[in-house]
């Protein structure tokens, strides 16, 4: 599975979420060196009510409500 792959899983969930500092930064560079990033945010994508929180694939919660909408838009 493409998830077993991914950069995130050495480092603790909270850094996702931006708790701590309050910052995505650290976590976007990480998802940025990531071997399946495209994967992950294809799947965060295809949930959006399981992933409507936190970095996934680079992306954040708000971002990945702009891309769905462009996407129903130029299907």
């Amino acid at each position: 599975m493409w998830s077993d792959h991914a950069e995130c899983k050495d480092h603790p969930e909270d850094l996702w979420f931006g708790f701590g500092d309050g910052t995505t930064k650290e976590a976007k560079a990480i998802c940025n060196v990531c071997p399946v990033k495209e994967d992950c945010l294809e799947d965060a994508l295809a949930q959006p009510s399981t992933s409507d929180f936190g970095i996934r694939g680079g992306t954040s919660a708000r971002e990945r409500i702009r891309i769905r909408k462009r996407r129903k838009l130029n299907p």
